[in-house]
């Protein structure tokens, strides 16, 4: 097994509110980091269409939750154990490794609004499974990862948004062409 510990923590700091290419990020990259991809940011991209959760890594990579979240600032941590299930040295598929996580972290209230106003902040946290391939075909080499954020502690602002969603457990899915950190 392999253990991940990922921290981050950034800020915008200006007397105007943030524009949304400078504001952080709660749950993946942002967009000067997803620029070049053509698969999220040209017209008819694939991955960005509505039923469709693609997590880009980045920023405050907080798995459960919707991208489009950002604010001034964000404090977390991501924690993964993977554990190799296949491994190999040819062929297309090279590993396939199960993997459990927990993203947790403090937000800015303009990201997320805090139910309570004694806090500065917004406690975000998310906890799944999921499953890792990398594959390689000639020079060409890949992650792929499928991930099931089921615990998600605001769930009103998950990224597989459930309307009848009565608590924090639910069925979320989230794909991804690159490794969570």
């Amino acid at each position: 097994s392999v253990l991940g510990i990922r921290l981050f923590g950034g800020a915008y700091l200006s007397g105007d509110p943030p524009p949304l290419q400078r504001r952080i990020y709660v749950a993946g990259a942002d967009p000067y980091e997803t620029f070049t991809d053509p698969l999220l940011r040209s017209r008819g991209a694939w991955f960005v269409r509505p039923g469709f959760y693609y997590q880009a890594p980045g920023d405050g990579n907080l798995r459960g939750f919707d991208a489009a979240l950002g604010g001034r600032w964000a404090l977390t941590a991501n924690i993964e154990v993977t554990r190799s299930v296949v491994t190999r040295r040819r062929g297309v598929l090279r590993n396939a490794s199960l993997e459990a996580f927990f993203d947790g972290g403090l937000v800015d209230t303009a990201a997320v609004p805090t139910p309570s106003r004694t806090l500065g902040g917004t406690r975000l946290w998310d906890s799944g499974l999921g499953l890792v391939l990398n594959t390689v075909i000639r020079d060409l080499a890949w992650t792929t990862r499928f991930e099931v954020p089921f615990l998600v502690n605001r769930y009103d602002h998950a990224a597989d948004l459930r309307p009848l969603a009565t608590g924090n457990a639910a069925f979320r899915w989230s794909v991804s062409l690159a490794p969570s950190f």
